[in-house]
């Protein structure tokens, strides 16, 4: 968040970037049409290794195993690994999970919410270059822009989420926050009972 004063702009990193030598993939074919497009193969090496059904059957039961393998692709895993400054880390403390949430469900309502072919530039709406927990859970969760929701988690591009699958991006996005830091508070009033006196 570099309005709030926080580090340097981030390392940009492009959806379609590729480290295959690495393990590092991408399978979001190059130049497809949004409305069809769905997930495959490595478009650089061709390797395929994802379930894509169970991906697309949306159970948030599953979803350790769904980000095992998202972790397959460079873009998920650059986020997932994407350190967070220590100031920036207490300011989200200080929200705690309720309020973030809050911010998540606005978040996602104001970026991915409506239909893909209505929206300008689907795909640039979530920065790659700012630290903002948010920004990252979107891009390491593919809830980033309604081409990746599209082609990991299999819902159409060219209509508004139903509420079913904008509470399952929801969950998605607060499970890899709950993930990344396991110790935050419900809310700020809890932080605070839990300070030593």
């Amino acid at each position: 968040m570099e309005s709030l004063g926080f580090g340097e702009p981030l390392p940009k990193v492009k959806c379609t970037n590729t480290k295959c030598e690495e393990g590092l993939h991408c399978f979001r074919p190059k130049r497809a049409n949004p409305k069809t497009l769905t997930g495959g193969a490595c478009h650089a090496c061709k390797e395929e290794m994802i379930d894509w059904q169970q991906a697309h059957h949306r159970d948030i039961q599953q979803v350790d195993a769904l980000f095992a393998q998202m972790r397959n692709e460079l873009i998920r895993q650059h986020f997932w690994q994407m350190p967070l400054e220590e100031k920036y880390k207490r300011l989200l403390f200080i929200k705690g999970k309720k309020k973030i949430h809050k911010d998540v469900v606005k978040r996602l309502k104001n970026s991915v919410f409506e239909a893909g072919s209505t929206r300008f530039r689907d795909g640039t709406q979530t920065p790659v270059d700012e630290q903002n927990i948010i920004f990252y859970a979107q891009h390491a969760t593919a809830t980033c822009c309604r081409k990746c929701i599209k082609y990991w988690h299999g819902i159409p591009y060219e209509r508004d989420l139903e509420p079913a699958e904008e509470l399952y991006l929801q969950q998605l996005v607060m499970k890899y926050i709950e993930t990344r830091l396991p110790d935050l508070p419900d809310s700020a009033a809890q932080l605070t009972l839990t300070l030593p006196s």
